[in-house]
């Protein structure tokens, strides 16, 4: 009588050629799965902020920007509007404005080595009274934009494949003139963050 032993190829008792060859796929199928399960938990522990934190509901950080008037400002490359998902903010965020822009203060911030030089940003309000952001701004390379517009899905809307909450476009030579009809100023990062 023989007595099974292991394969030392598959790890398993095989009878055949086949059989061992699918238990090895089996085996680095498995493999993949717990490495991937690792690096999850790697990406939470690493960067817990990633789709953004609550706190920067309440953590203001108006000292690092200034609010500077419209005067000679030439229009940047690009145009971005963020608007706020009301499935990844509670009903009782969203009827505190000040609550929401101080909530996008802190995510633009901790996005500004995405950009190029200094964003222009403004506040507009929607009919309802929910605010929202419009930025015209550059970035150094594609790679820099297309990183700045996926955090900016996570930071502002509940899943990825909400298109509305984050709409960028290039901008023309009407931008500016559009976002000085909302406002008299814009505000942008201070010198010292730039």
């Amino acid at each position: 009588m023989v007595i099974p032993t292991l394969c030392k190829d598959c790890g398993h008792v095989c009878v055949s050629l086949t059989q061992c060859l699918k238990q090895q796929e089996f085996n680095i199928v498995v493999e993949d799965a717990h490495a991937l399960t690792r690096l999850r938990a790697h990406i939470k522990k690493a960067v817990p902020h990633f789709k953004g934190i609550k706190k920067w509901l309440i953590e203001s950080v108006d000292d690092e920007y200034e609010t500077r008037p419209w005067a000679d400002v030439q229009h940047l490359y690009r145009f971005l509007t963020i608007t706020f998902d009301p499935r990844k903010f509670t009903f009782n965020e969203l009827t505190q404005p000040i609550k929401l822009i101080t909530y996008a203060k802190n995510a633009i911030r901790d996005l500004k080595n995405l950009f190029k030089g200094k964003p222009l940003i403004i506040i507009e309000y929607h009919k309802s009274g929910l605010p929202h952001l419009h930025i015209n701004y550059e970035c150094n390379s594609p790679l820099e934009h297309a990183t700045l517009i996926l955090r900016l899905k996570y930071f502002f809307s509940e899943s990825l494949r909400n298109k509305n909450c984050i709409h960028d476009r290039m901008a023309n030579e009407h931008c500016i003139d559009y976002m000085k009809k909302a406002n008299s100023t814009y505000f942008t990062f201070k010198d010292k963050n730039v």
